[in-house]
């Protein structure tokens, strides 16, 4: 075999890997794209008036709240607080799931979340998700249209009143059924929220970290 036949064969399987590199699976892409957006604490001053401090769910944190909710239905997942967008690209994957939506007031980390979309668009999952950049204690959840909702909170750093006004909002702007996972609980009496548990799950900034599960009536 001379040089052109091995150069032709190099070549051959060099593409043959670049295929299969550009087919990995989309989670796997995900996570590997997604350490690349880091550190947002420029941002700070920009928004002063507003609470932005971030951390956000693990992915294993989410399997274990999708596990604990696999006998509920739910076919849409909003993130209130959807930062740099991680996980409403992950709830993508989930076949049940027709809308994954996320509301960042923060511009710069909406702006992220697109990108890292925009990354991942070779992938039919992405049609899914749709990212707001807007104040969701403003936003009118009534026009998603959307039927049986999953709502992700890492309201840790909300304080009571802004909890408050979001748990109010849902109550009065989704429908029943509406199932809502948050990192602090309100603190009003209400007979159309049902508490369905409590469990621990990985969060960015500790191993076992409460969470809050609750169903519209």
């Amino acid at each position: 075999m001379n040089y052109i036949d091995y150069k032709k064969k190099y070549l051959k399987y060099k593409q043959k890997f670049l295929q299969l590199k550009d087919k990995l699976p989309y989670i796997d892409q995900l996570k590997n794209y997604y350490p690349s957006y880091k550190s947002d604490s420029k941002y700070n001053s920009t928004y002063s008036n507003h609470k932005i401090t971030y951390g956000e769910m693990d992915y294993d944190g989410l399997d274990t709240l999708l596990n604990y909710l696999s006998n509920y239905s739910f076919n849409s997942f909003i993130d209130i607080g959807s930062g740099r967008g991680k996980l409403c690209l992950y709830m993508a994957s989930i076949s049940s799931i027709i809308k994954s939506i996320g509301i960042e007031i923060v511009k710069e980390r909406h702006d992220d979340a697109l990108e890292l979309k925009s990354k991942l668009s070779n992938y039919e999952e992405t049609l899914k998700v749709d990212f707001i950049n807007g104040d969701f204690v403003e936003y009118d959840f009534k026009k998603l249209n959307l039927t049986k909702v999953l709502i992700w909170i890492s309201n840790l750093c909300f304080d009571q009143e802004i909890t408050n006004k979001i748990f109010n909002k849902i109550l009065s702007e989704l429908p029943s059924k509406t199932i809502i996972a948050c990192s602090k609980s309100h603190d009003f009496d209400n007979p159309k929220i049902k508490k369905l548990d409590q469990i621990s799950v990985k969060m960015s900034w500790s191993q076992d970290s409460n969470i809050y599960i609750y169903e519209i009536n």
